[in-house]
């Protein structure tokens, strides 16, 4: 993950079982909205680039 003011970009890789469809429900992020996705295969992995509306902070936790 990393910040971009107001934004956090974060990737994600999952073993590539074929089509994936990643959004803010699949991911269960609460109140934050997907500006930007970008699935990206590499043979038996998948990397999905995200942009999304919230700020790192918001996905740290603080316990």
């Amino acid at each position: 993950m990393s910040s971009e003011g107001k934004y956090t970009k974060m990737d994600i890789i999952f073993q590539n079982y074929g089509d994936i469809n990643i959004d803010a429900n699949t991911l269960n992020l609460k109140d934050v909205k997907v500006i930007q996705s970008n699935i990206e295969n590499k043979g038996d992995v998948a990397i999905v680039h995200l942009t999304l509306d919230a700020p790192l902070e918001k996905f740290i936790s603080k316990n």
